[in-house]
């Protein structure tokens, strides 16, 4: 390859990097506690022809040199841990670090990952855990039941306050001699390496440790600077990509804008459907043509086969089969947070996205009514599935029913034992409890199923 386009190409491949870095800073400018990432670039090997100082003849020494460069290439990309903006929550279990350290965190795995993302949940138990429910250690101990008053001071002395008098302990935090060393986690979690050195623990507030914000949370450093730059580029590129989606949008056939909303109509479709001819296609109506559908598809798929007919004033009409590439937009959901096998779903942590539902037939293409639940675990801005949720039983398997049994204006009520869950609406086997038969019912409220005559 030519040198000035090989060295070219590691430019581009080093500035790519570098825009992944900061669009990822970007996204996580509301991530509390994220700590930005710099790239750091380092020129390549050099040719040299001719060195600087060689002997050119009669005793004279050239003054300098020949020298071509390679390209640049990445060398790192390490975090800045500078201080975050405090901001005020109010929350007693928000304690934003201000300065130097780290809490300690116990992963699932029994390892041990540092964060500053301090707002800090109590689980079932009392145990104080993250967002993500790990258990927080650095010297938290259980919040016990009737705790009426919780108080962090700048040292990390904390006074639990209730009826039976109060309890207090001390925190401790942890700093690396290298943070920069720290190996990136993901949910604002970071892992010792030998890079960073082993970590060094001790009490807020003292011996450059940083002190205790209670009520307050650490939001990302990343600069202003970098998102006005961003902004800057998004503009330029909508400014440069604009003429060219516009001129693509013009090129599109205008018979198939006709095409696309008789079949959506012909099938009562839900969402956008867009339609065009594959690549390749040599179906081209001529101008003033009047092109209709001879028989629609049996259903909807990514590819259609269409049988055409063309009919120009004057000539006799031509009938083709068209294949068109199809898409069917809808608004699909992804999860803000991770969920658990048997969590209850929580719309509010679903998050729009556009989806094509002829290629993703699984997603969850509307919004969940009624009570659902979890049936599997589901990681964050995974796209969720109706494979993923299950309708909440309201009747357990084992569990005394009341039964009302109903034929026109009579109706009878008797007691039986359900022989599995069962979901609002849906249909489960019941054991009469004084017959020891079993029959069929549905599950109509907590606790009672109807069975209509």
């Amino acid at each position: 390859m030519n040198l000035s386009l090989y060295s070219a190409a590691t430019g581009m491949e080093a500035q790519q990097l570098n825009l992944n870095t900061i669009a990822n800073n970007l996204a996580n400018v509301n991530s509390r506690g994220f700590k930005r990432s710099k790239i750091e670039f380092q020129d390549m090997l050099y040719q040299k022809p001719r060195a600087a100082g060689a002997q050119n003849g009669g005793g004279n020494q050239l003054p300098t040199g020949i020298e071509v460069g390679n390209g640049t290439r990445v060398v790192a990309t390490s975090k800045v841990f500078s201080q975050g903006q405090l901001t005020s929550t109010g929350e007693k279990f928000d304690l934003a670090i201000q300065g130097d350290g780290f809490f300690e965190v116990q992963r699932p795995d029994g390892t041990l990952a540092y964060t500053r993302d301090a707002s800090f949940k109590i689980n079932a138990t009392g145990q104080v855990v993250t967002s993500d429910g790990l258990p927080v250690l650095s010297g938290f101990q259980t919040v016990p039941p009737g705790t009426t008053s919780v108080t962090v001071a700048e040292n990390g002395e904390v006074t639990l306050g209730s009826a039976a008098g109060s309890q207090t302990f001390r925190l401790t935090l942890t700093r690396f001699a290298n943070p920069a060393g720290l190996e990136s986690l993901g949910s604002n979690l970071f892992r010792e390496t030998t890079a960073s050195g082993t970590p060094e623990a001790g009490a807020p507030n003292e011996q450059g440790f940083g002190s205790i914000q209670q009520g307050y949370v650490e939001t990302s450093n990343v600069k202003t600077e970098t998102l006005i730059m961003i902004a800057r580029f998004f503009i330029l590129f909508c400014l440069l990509a604009s003429p060219l989606a516009l001129r693509a949008q013009n090129e599109a056939p205008v018979w198939v804008a006709e095409i696309t909303e008789r079949i959506h109509t012909h099938f009562g479709l839900e969402g956008d459907l867009h339609l065009m001819p594959v690549s390749g296609s040599n179906f081209t109506p001529k101008s003033g043509a009047t092109v209709s559908i001879v028989e629609f598809p049996s259903g909807i798929s990514p590819q259609i086969l269409l049988r055409v007919r063309t009919e120009v004033t004057g000539e006799a009409s031509q009938e083709q089969t068209v294949v068109l590439r199809a898409n069917l937009w809808r608004s699909g959901w992804k999860l803000r947070q991770p969920s658990q096998r048997g969590d209850l779903l929580d719309t509010s942590t679903l998050e729009p996205v556009r989806i094509d539902v002829l290629r993703d037939r699984d997603a969850l293409s509307s919004m969940p009514q009624g009570d659902y639940i979890f049936t599997r675990a589901v990681p964050p801005d995974r796209l969720l599935t109706w494979r993923d949720l299950a309708a909440r039983p309201i009747v357990r398997r084992g569990q005394v029913v009341e039964v009302l049994a109903q034929s026109g204006p009579v109706s009878v009520s008797l007691k039986g034992m359900a022989m599995q869950d069962g979901a609002r609406n849906e249909t489960i086997r019941i054991r009469n409890l004084q017959s020891n038969r079993e029959f069929t019912a549905q599950v109509s409220g907590e606790s009672r199923a109807v069975i209509r005559l």
